[in-house]
């Protein structure tokens, strides 16, 4: 062992694969690295026994089975895999190979690591053992290959340390095509020190990798090596393989696919029928007689159809309907027809074809088709349906998107080409996501001007909000949402409606694009949803052509927390706008005044959103309020001005924009007061979502601002006030930007902790509590950011405000406690802020909140408090707890519990794991609900924790006899392999020291060791009279009193 470093041992680095771009002929190189001889090392780590053969029988079974030649291999063996050779071959291979070439390049030797640097090496053939200074660094390895320009780059790594080179977690890409993307991964076999077999053997990683692809009977998934090799020592605790891929900027989401020699048969991958084509016939025909005379596909053949009879009995004639696959060959096709159905080559014959996905020129295949086929008529699929919707549909041409002033915004996404996402087939769902007022409606609405401008045209725009009252009438049948029922909500104006089984045949033929505006509001106000059904709904509506198209938009946070996870739905977040994006914004608003311009841009300097690193970004809807300020052509003195209102902060900025906006309206148009508009916009947001008809409007304004009546002129200014949006055709108002409801409703919440503030309790406010208020929220982000004090009369005013709940009388228990959920949540977040998040402080406030004296606290509601970044803790140490609910709060049990902790009457559910042992006795729960048995499972594994003591030593007794038994027998392993597993986190991990493993396991005589004269070193190896007794316990788990005894002995190290 060297000093400063960990143990260095055989390192097998395995291989980097480049893969094919198989549309082009490609090249298979081959780097071979294998090392047995370190002429610098002394004693037995200079001579390795298994290097050169492993890559050795890999370059065979690749010859022999998969598309490599030998003009395009290189070997470096021992000698000749010097520092200065292996960075030479990696560096020619970046100047000859290009995105049409593979490579594999493997390396099987010593690895090292350096502790104190994290840091883990290659060590060549003129390594030296006590100087690492001519060893090959991992960042040096990582930074050759990611100048290689080839199309895949895998590693495989068999080594001591070998994971140290994957320095990144498995990043998430959602590819169809798996080999048309270039990727950059490594198969490596484990953390730390790793097995050889003996001489004239395979290592076992590199053993289980040749095995594989021996066995191999057709094209070869890296993931699927991967899963094998990781499969394979899945039982081995000591040594575990990992697959991952590489930090370089080449990795684009692919996989390299092993292409093997004569395949039994030809690629079939773009056969395909279509199971929907009886349905459209069934739509386009009035006629009850439709018989399916037969469904053809052979895939070998490449001949593929689809026939349908339909007889009018009243004319009689006879009508025949022909679907040809995609990918078939026609004039096989053709012949196979005359030959078994040579009556629809005599009769009426219309013929439907798909448009295929490297297809280019349509009407050249019409007419290829017409001329051997000579049908009555010839029909793309698609747009026959769109004929059958056709005198459904609107056939005006007005745009979506009617803002002189749109930039397009910027957007995170993997690699997402949206125009493109239009005709990439299987992808049915794109999901636009953003913060509120970040522009997801506007970018929805451009996205269905663009999608007009394609062949397809047809847009159905559904506006959650508008369809929720049709969607609450559907849904009080009992029948659940799915995509026909948004679409007959949105449509329930018109006189007709397109039936289910053409809508859904439209859908998947491409012929509408969807477009749902704002899914949190259909998920929020349907009480009936189910979201897993509803989104099963579209991605079946995609199972014919493939061609659905749906977009859908959402806030971030409802986007991110519904856990859809499906490789068919794509999804984008908008993002703030950059200073580029923010100047050609008010150069299009202002258009050739530089004055207003350049006025815009100053103001817009005091509201950027620094990102983390200080480059400024901007809110659209905040420009969009600058330029609304600038246009009014008055000027207004930020600076010099004092903000007069009982609800807005100069201080804040929004509120400071907000306040000038107001009070320009009050100026400009003689409207109400600024804080009678706040007023107005507060009860908007909280008692009506941020809607309002334009009937109800002057009740409203009158009862939000307890007057007995008010002047229609007040009504008609307040109309055109910049931040409401008027819908004629439902005669709706609307805040213009849904960002105003979350803004308007924090204000109201903010104001609600001041002393002074003494808006009464209603039901609407305490519902509004509890759905604003939970745990993490942006709601409660916003007002612990601008909250500029807390003091004792603060929380003496939320205590007013939890006791106000409990006395108020509500039938539904659930709404009273998520309520004061809602409330400590804030008060917790805000006491964090001030003070900190430890346990005396949230303690504390928990007792200021909820105490009734003596340590006796009442209706503490601890709900849904899962973030662990949080880690929000408490010390319940002699507390007695009545009428409380702790729910879904999973750091329960990290908090201080004792034996004179006490809960009387609680309810508990989702407590998550127990994972020490638990102080507090059971009986200290009295007379509580546990619903989901989670108080009865932290117990169960508490006493499973400390009776497993005989299963953990078990456990590790049958992981380290597996180190020695490989293809069946028990083999010797070398004796310095054996000698130096303290140094394994695995073993430490069970508390045993790994000398006295071996010690132990050596006085019991399981295992022994002698002098091999032959190679001139020391081996270990099971005891041969215990080989039996040991084989059955790894293989059948049979426990001999030799294995017992053993195993009782390893409980007793452990315990010490």
């Amino acid at each position: 062992m060297q000093p400063g470093m960990g143990i260095y041992e055989k390192f097998y680095f395995a291989y980097i694969l480049v893969s094919h771009n198989y549309k082009k002929k490609m090249r298979n190189h081959l780097l071979l690295i294998g090392i047995d001889r370190y002429p610098k090392f002394i004693g037995e780590g200079s001579l390795l026994t298994t290097c050169v053969k492993d890559v050795q029988d890999l370059k065979f079974v690749l010859l022999e089975k998969f598309f490599f030649e030998n003009d395009f291999i290189t070997e470096l063996i021992n000698e000749n895999a010097t520092n200065l050779n292996i960075q030479n071959e990696l560096e020619n291979y970046s100047q000859i190979l290009d995105e049409n070439d593979s490579l594999i390049i493997y390396f099987s030797g010593h690895g090292g690591f350096k502790k104190s640097a994290n840091r883990g090496f290659w060590i060549p053939s003129d390594g030296h053992q006590d100087n690492h200074t001519n060893w090959l660094g991992n960042e040096t390895i990582l930074d050759l290959v990611s100048k290689i320009n080839s199309k895949h780059l895998v590693i495989l790594s068999d080594c001591c340390f070998a994971t140290t080179l994957l320095l990144t977690n498995p990043a998430k890409y959602k590819s169809i095509n798996l080999d048309e993307y270039s990727s950059r991964w490594a198969l490596t076999s484990g953390r730390e020190v790793t097995y050889c077999g003996s001489k004239g053997e395979n290592s076992y990683f590199g053993e289980s990798i040749i095995e594989f692809l021996s066995n191999a009977k057709e094209d070869i998934r890296l993931g699927s090596i991967i899963e094998f090799v990781k499969l394979r020592f899945d039982l081995n605790i000591l040594q575990k393989p990992q697959g991952y891929p590489l930090i370089d900027k080449n990795h684009k989401g692919g996989e390299y696919i092993l292409k093997i020699k004569d395949p039994k048969e030809l690629n079939n991958n773009q056969f395909r029928g279509y199971k929907l084509f009886k349905k459209i016939i069934s739509n386009y025909t009035t006629s009850n007689s439709i018989e399916e005379i037969e469904i053809y596909e052979s895939k070998k053949s490449k001949i593929g159809f689809h026939l349908i009879r339909e007889e009018d009995k009243v004319k009689k004639n006879v009508t025949f309907y022909l679907y040809l696959y995609e990918g078939i060959i026609q004039t096989k096709t053709l012949e196979f027809l005359k030959q078994k159905h040579p009556i629809i080559f005599k009769n009426n014959t219309i013929i439907f074809i798909p448009k295929e996905k490297s297809q280019i020129n349509f009407d050249k295949r019409i007419n290829n088709i017409q001329s051997l086929f000579k049908p009555l008529n010839i029909y793309y699929v698609d747009e026959f349906i769109e004929g059958l919707i056709e005198k459904y549909l609107d056939n005006d041409e007005e745009k979506y998107l009617n803002i002189k002033n749109f930039i397009e915004p910027n957007y995170k996404s993997d690699n997402l080409n949206i125009k493109k996402w239009f005709d990439e087939p299987d992808s049915p769902i794109l999901v636009v996501k953003g913060t509120a007022g970040i522009g997801k409606t506007t970018f929805a609405k451009y996205i269905s001007d663009e999608y007009s401008k394609t062949n397809r045209r047809n847009v159905l725009f559904i506006d959650s909000f508008e369809i929720q009252e049709q969607l609450n009438k559907q849904q009080r049948t009992g029948e659940k949402l799915d995509l026909y029922n948004l679409y007959i909500a949105s449509n329930s104006s018109r006189e007709s409606s397109i039936d289910k089984d053409l809508f859904s045949l439209s859908m998947d033929a491409g012929n509408l694009l969807l477009i749902v505006d704002g899914l949190e509001e259909i998920v929020s106000r349907s009480v009936y949803l189910d979201i897993d059904h509803f989104f099963n709904s579209i991605i079946s509506s995609n199972s014919g052509l493939g061609n659905t198209k749906i977009v859908i938009t959402s806030r971030t946070f409802f986007w991110d927390n519904t856990n859809i996870i499906d490789k068919s739905i794509k999804s984008i977040e908008l993002q703030p706008f950059d200073v580029d994006r923010r100047n050609k914004f008010f150069k299009k608003s202002f258009k050739t005044d530089e004055r207003k311009e350049k006025k815009a841009i100053t103001i817009s300097e005091d509201f950027n959103i620094p990102n983390e690193n200080n480059i400024a970004f901007y809110h659209p809807f905040v420009l969009d309020i600058i330029k609304e300020i600038v246009e009014s052509d008055q000027e207004v003195l930020f600076s010099d001005n004092t903000v007069e209102s009982n609800w807005l902060n100069q201080t804040n900025k929004i509120d400071y924009i907000i306040y000038r906006i107001c009070e320009r309206e009050e100026k400009r148009v003689k409207q109400i007061k600024v804080d009678s508009q706040i007023v107005i916009f507060n009860h908007l947001a909280i008692y009506n979502k941020g809607f309002i008809r334009e009937d109800e409007l002057k009740t409203f304004v009158i009862n939000s601002l307890k007057l007995k009546d008010i002047d229609d002129n007040t009504i008609k200014s307040l109309q055109t006030h910049p931040f409401l949006l008027f819908t004629k055709e439902n005669k709706i108002f609307s805040f213009k930007y849904d960002f105003f409801e979350n803004y308007f409703t924090s204000l109201f919440l903010r104001k609600m902790l001041e002393i002074d503030d003494e808006n009464p309790i209603d039901f609407d406010l305490i519902n509004l509590i509890g759905q604003k208020l939970t745990h993490g929220s942006d709601t409660i982000s916003y007002i612990v950011k601008n909250t500029e004090s807390w003091t004792e009369d603060n929380i003496l005013k939320l205590r007013d405000l939890i006791e106000q709940i409990i006395d108020f009388k509500i039938e539904n228990y659930k709404i009273k406690r998520k309520a004061i959920s809602g409330l400590f949540n804030l008060a917790i977040s805000i006491n964090i802020q001030f003070n900190s998040n430890s346990r005396e402080h949230n303690t504390k406030l928990l007792i200021d909140l909820f105490s009734s004296g003596n340590n006796v606290l009442n209706n503490v509601k601890l709900m849904f408090i899962n973030s662990l970044e949080s880690k929000l803790r408490f010390n319940f140490s002699g507390i007695t707890f009545h009428n409380c609910d702790f729910i879904h709060y999973n750091l329960f049990w990290e908090c201080n519990i004792d034996k004179n902790t006490f809960f009387y009457n609680c309810n508990f559910e989702g407590l998550g794991q127990n994972i020490k042992t638990t102080s507090i006795p059971k009986v200290n729960f009295i007379n509580c609900n546990n619903e989901d048995n989670s108080l009865d499972l932290a117990y169960e594994i508490n006493n499973e924790l400390q009776e497993n003591t005989l299963k953990k030593s078990k456990i590790l007794l049958e992981s380290f006899i597996r180190i020695f038994y490989s293809n069946g027998k028990f083999k010797r392993l070398t004796d310095w392999i054996v000698l130096e597993p303290n140094q394994f986190g695995k073993i430490n991990s069970f508390g045993v020291n790994g000398k006295d493993l071996v010690n132990l396991l050596k006085e019991e005589l399981i295992i022994i060791n002698e002098k091999d004269n032959k190679f001139k070193d020391v081996k270990t190896f099971v005891n041969p009279i215990y080989k039996e007794e040991l084989l059955k316990f790894i293989t059948e788990g049979k426990q001999t009193k030799k294995i017992i005894s053993t195993i009782e002995l390893l409980s007793i190290l452990m315990k010490k």
